[in-house]
């Protein structure tokens, strides 16, 4: 027989996943003179990563992750099946409010049912979401005059999804007793039901950023001079400027993992901050 096991768990590998994409890179100098020059650059990335197999010995799908607490740590979010793409989202389908400010939600045949009606019938809860995007695209330019240059390099993802959990914890006028509301487009005062999940805090995370810009100028200098210097450039540059997004929470970005679970991508989890804005001025000298 084999000798105990020295720890409460161990590391199987209980599925494979394949994956496939395409990524695309080119460059061009699309006006290159004397005074004045302008390159042009842009990359682009797909990927597509499926679950082929998995071990009958932990179910029929893996589930990586919940809500969280307080309150919803059974309410799970993520769910990956035998044959599934790898980042969906998993619960009731939101399709709007009745008359007395209820939830209603599609019982798995497209009819809206109130909470109450909706749990009688396991097949209510579907795909409703998927954390990965469909593709990435980077654009950068570089333009030089004279003594100037300037660099630019915009930045997106599309095709991918988030769970908003600021708003499926703080949202609800009725849950909300020490802490302040989340105000949105989706915000409903009327609503009297208790916080439930579903399709309504789930969001498109589609964006591009202004992720960089940088102006410089470069002084002429006397290289023969005694101070030895070969080069005096100064520039002012600019990180995370701006983002172009429809997302409502704090940062668009792709999550391509949950604390460091893989297979539950696209959760924007309430420790998220707004990133900064930085503006830096510098003097870089040659000698």
């Amino acid at each position: 027989m084999p000798p105990p096991a020295l720890v409460a768990n161990e590391w199987l590998n209980v599925g494979d996943l394949k994956s496939n994409g395409i990524e695309i890179a080119l460059g061009y100098d699309v006006i290159k003179k004397k005074d004045f020059s302008w390159n042009t650059g842009i990359n682009f990335s797909t990927f597509h990563i499926k679950l082929t197999n998995l071990s009958p010995a932990v179910g029929t799908y893996i589930g990586q992750t919940n809500l969280g607490s307080p309150g919803q740590e059974a309410t799970q979010i993520t769910r990956t099946a035998k044959g599934d793409v790898l980042g969906n989202f998993y619960n009731a389908v939101f399709m709007g409010y009745d008359k007395n400010g209820h939830f209603l939600f599609s019982d798995g045949k497209g009819n809206a049912v109130i909470a109450a009606d909706e749990v009688k019938d396991p097949n209510y809860k579907q795909v409703i979401g998927n954390g990965l995007p469909k593709f990435e695209a980077g654009w950068t330019n570089t333009f030089t005059y004279k003594n100037w240059d300037l660099n630019i390099f915009l930045r997106g993802s599309f095709g991918h999804d988030i769970i908003n959990t600021f708003r499926a914890f703080y949202e609800n006028p009725n849950v909300s007793s020490a802490y302040n509301l989340v105000n949105t487009k989706y915000f409903n005062p009327t609503l009297k039901d208790g916080q439930i999940f579903s399709s309504l805090y789930v969001e498109k995370g589609d964006f591009v950023k202004l992720d960089n810009a940088t102006l410089g100028y470069n002084f002429p200098v006397n290289k023969s001079g005694k101070m030895g210097i070969r080069n005096i450039r100064a520039f002012l540059s600019g990180h995370n400027l701006f983002t172009i997004t429809g997302y409502t929470g704090a940062d668009p970005e792709v999550r391509y993992s949950d604390g460091g679970q893989i297979l539950a991508p696209g959760i924007d989890r309430r420790a998220t901050w707004v990133l900064t804005r930085a503006i830096t001025f510098g003097l870089n000298i040659g000698f």
